[in-house]
């Protein structure tokens, strides 16, 4: 997929060391229609799988699936602001339901959960809904600006109390997860960033910061999930960042592909030679060897 000269758009995910499979899942979707692209912009979403749970990869798949299908429904025509964040809100629901869904077609999957943030970006506008503990944030020279709370338990920062959760028995059974809205403006060089636990609680903020700040986003996303592998590696990690370079930007569309992780090994250090006794001991199992050939010898003369 290409996408248009106003952005640098990168994005990066990696199951990490210890889990058998990757539960978060990455959207990027912008429209190839030049008037389609101005009165939408571009949809981005990150969905992390609820390890907790049974097929939370199916879940964070099914959620991302619902949610841009949802957003292709959307009626034609420029969406104002507040129009965005209700069209969002619409196709949040319809992951939701796609969710049950899923459970009530396969009972395996009944309880299976994933977290949710969404984000819609045309021109210097933001809008976005929430759910769960991945973090959004606006990143530029006076600092980090977050756009998303974490909905875990105050007991437990692990435990989620707001997320996506399927229900073999349907809708009508239980709430809905009422998402958290956030808006916000993007001036020239701001960095927009979407990442799931796994790689925001393994990485210090302030190196976090510094390595936003020292590359451009396709390093930077490869870096930073290659040092959530090295610091923790125990949860899968992913991030989407997006600089904004404004819409008089000059250049051609680009291709966004997935930022490959470098495999951190761990440092070579130089071996210790061998000690005395290392450069010895040959010589004296010879030695003991002709001793113990010379008392059998005599031994048997005797």
């Amino acid at each position: 997929m290409k996408v248009r000269s106003d952005v640098l758009l990168a994005f990066a995910s990696d199951r990490g060391v210890r889990r058998i499979e990757n539960q978060d899942d990455v959207l990027i979707y912008e429209p190839s229609d030049d008037e389609v692209f101005l009165a939408r912009g571009r949809l981005l979403a990150l969905a992390d799988g609820m390890g907790g749970t049974v097929a939370g990869a199916e879940a964070s798949r099914v959620a991302l699936r619902s949610l841009l299908a949802s957003w292709l429904d959307a009626p034609q025509g420029i969406l104002r602001d507040g129009e965005l964040a209700e069209r969002l809100r619409v196709a949040f629901a319809a992951a939701q339901r796609a969710l049950d869904e899923a459970a009530a077609d396969n009972h395996r999957l009944d309880g299976m959960g994933t977290t949710l943030t969404a984000i819609v970006q045309r021109g210097p506008r933001v809008v976005g809904v929430h759910v769960g503990d991945s973090r959004g944030l606006v990143i530029n020279e006076e600092g980090a600006r977050w756009l998303t709370t974490l909905h875990t338990s105050a007991l437990d920062s692990s435990r989620l109390t707001r997320a996506l959760i399927a229900r073999a028995s349907g809708a009508a059974d239980h709430e809905f997860a009422e998402p958290e809205i956030f808006d916000t403006e993007l001036e020239s060089g701001d960095r927009l960033l979407v990442m799931s636990d796994g790689l925001w609680r393994a990485i210090p903020e302030s190196e976090g910061l510094a390595i936003i700040h020292s590359c451009p986003p396709r390093e930077a996303v490869a870096e930073l999930v290659g040092r959530a592998r090295a610091i923790d590696g125990s949860d899968n990690a992913s991030i989407v960042v997006l600089e904004y370079r404004g819409h008089d930007a000059e250049g051609a569309p680009e291709d966004v592909v997935e930022s490959a992780v470098t495999e951190r090994l761990p440092r070579l250090t130089a071996g210790r030679g061998p000690g005395r006794f290392g450069v010895a001991w040959p010589w004296v199992l010879f030695v003991l060897g002709l001793l113990l050939l010379a008392i059998a010898s005599w031994l048997w003369w005797r």
